[in-house]
């Protein structure tokens, strides 16, 4: 059976030492923090259930935080935190195609599974 772990990678573009914490509504707890410039891989299994991950700032100077949730990390391999006019902004890196060869596997069952083609000729 195929693996439903995902890593996704929160890359920290702040000027601030950021605090991750997972959680759900108001109960979070640390996970780790992440410098100026680092960045944490965060692995997430698909079947789990609903997380949210909290990113603020380690010196609470007014700044919002921020809430990535764990259907952002299954659908993008990385969010990458920047500061724009005072707040924190996440941009996000889709996902590449995770298997390639299965186009391949439904294309060769479809040529098994398919009315034939014939060439209709009429003679007159």
């Amino acid at each position: 059976m195929a693996s439903t772990k995902i890593t996704t990678v929160i890359d920290n573009r702040t000027g601030e030492v950021m605090i991750l914490k997972v959680g759900n509504q108001n109960c979070f707890a640390e996970l780790g923090t992440i410098g100026v410039g680092g960045e944490y891989k965060v692995e997430i299994d698909v079947n789990w259930t609903y997380q949210e991950f909290s990113l603020q700032p380690a010196k609470g100077r007014g700044l919002k935080k921020i809430i990535v949730s764990s259907d952002d990390c299954c659908d993008f391999e990385r969010l990458t935190v920047t500061e724009s006019g005072g707040e924190f902004q996440v941009d996000k890196v889709a996902r590449g195609q995770s298997n390639s060869r299965v186009p391949s596997i439904i294309n060769s069952w479809r040529r098994y599974f398919t009315w034939p083609k014939f060439n209709w000729r009429f003679w007159t």
